[in-house]
């Protein structure tokens, strides 16, 4: 892991956590990617049977900077440039990203790509939303 890296993890971090409760079992950032436009949504748990999508256009506004951020670092060393990230954070700490390449170009198409990734987390429990 390159020290750009490294410091988009703590950017992306200093972001995330401030919006979370105080308690929270975890965190996920839900981010797309091009080269001229990024979204990112957080949600956050606080166990079993409980999700929640953060509403704060202004913390999306800057996850979708420090995910891009960490974009860009990813390719400046030598790694393929992904189109789609999730970063999970436990209430520990411990931090986990999954990248992948997928065709995200039609924006119109984000909010059923973002839909049907929250199945995959949350299944069939309601997600609620809060303010951070």
């Amino acid at each position: 892991m390159t020290p750009q890296i490294e410091s988009c993890y703590q950017r992306i971090a200093d972001v995330l956590v401030p919006a979370l409760p105080e308690a929270f079992d975890r965190a996920w950032i839900y981010a797309e990617l091009m080269d001229d436009t990024s979204t990112a949504t957080a949600y956050v748990s606080s166990g079993p049977g409980h999700a929640a999508l953060i509403d704060d256009l202004m913390l999306d506004a800057d996850l979708a900077d420090a995910m891009a951020a960490l974009r860009d670092a990813w390719a400046a060393s030598g790694q393929p440039p992904f189109s789609v990230a999730v970063f999970q954070l436990d209430g520990s700490g411990r931090f986990d990203l999954d990248v992948k390449q997928q065709d995200v170009s039609d924006a119109g198409q984000t909010l059923q790509r973002r839909s049907a990734w929250e199945k995959t987390v949350f299944g069939q429990q309601p997600i609620e939303t809060i303010s951070s």
